[in-house]
């Protein structure tokens, strides 16, 4: 939809990982993969926001 906002809060593969969740649930993903599956589908003004630097996970807001 034209106008449309996604947010996306995740925490990104190597945390994940080192956490042992089962991979037969989770898919465990990069910053620059998710970013890639956003603009592939047409989001557009990307950006990732931590609340600090030390900041485990992320969070995506992007527009379309």
């Amino acid at each position: 939809m034209p106008g449309g906002r996604v947010v996306v809060g995740f925490l990104p593969k190597e945390p994940m990982a080192a956490m042992g969740f089962p991979s037969d649930i989770f898919t465990l993903r990069t910053l620059e993969e998710v970013v890639a599956a956003l603009e592939k589908a047409g989001f557009r003004d990307i950006r990732v926001e931590r609340p600090e630097p030390s900041t485990s996970w992320n969070v995506i807001v992007a527009q379309r």
